[in-house]
């Protein structure tokens, strides 16, 4: 016969096996949102400097075009000055956030290889721009036959095309 203490240690045994794997399933699908939470957010931030970036420097072009030509006295300069100045703020205060993030995101359980991931991203649409998301994407000119039907509405017809 096997002795009760054997017995209460392969019980407590099994069923610490079958709480393990359901909790480390809950904790990869929170990982998942976690990750996907500080990407997005630093995706947004390497994308909104990137637009200030550019923003300041077409406002300081332009500036400098109304100072070369004949609005040396009206608004129309200064529109473009002020125009790069609320820019350049806005992003040093965007790189601020950014010089900061990665340690915030750490000290919440993030690892770095997610901000890493996005770096490499941003590389291969870099290198290759086909890649890049385009912002008006839609379906409509394009011929019928390339183009996945939605799940929803597929006929007969076109679920033995497929």
């Amino acid at each position: 016969m096997v002795p009760r203490s054997v017995f209460a240690t392969l019980v407590l045994l099994v069923f610490a096996a079958s709480v393990a794997p359901t909790a480390s399933a809950q904790s990869d699908g929170e990982r998942g949102a976690t990750k996907a939470y500080w990407q997005t957010r630093y995706t947004t931030l390497l994308d909104r400097a990137e637009h200030l970036r550019a923003t300041v420097a077409e406002q300081t072009e332009l500036y400098a075009d109304a100072n070369r030509r004949n609005y040396r006295r009206g608004q129309k300069r200064h529109i473009h000055r002020v125009a790069a100045e609320e820019a350049r703020d806005e992003l040093a205060e965007v790189e601020r956030e950014l010089s900061t993030l990665p340690d915030e995101a750490r000290r919440q359980g993030a690892l770095p290889g997610w901000f890493y991931e996005v770096e490499e991203d941003r590389s291969a649409i870099v290198r290759n721009p086909a890649l890049a998301p385009e912002p008006d994407d839609r379906d409509e000119a394009r011929n019928p036959r390339f183009v996945e039907p939605a799940e929803e509405g597929l006929g007969d017809a076109a679920a033995a095309r497929r």
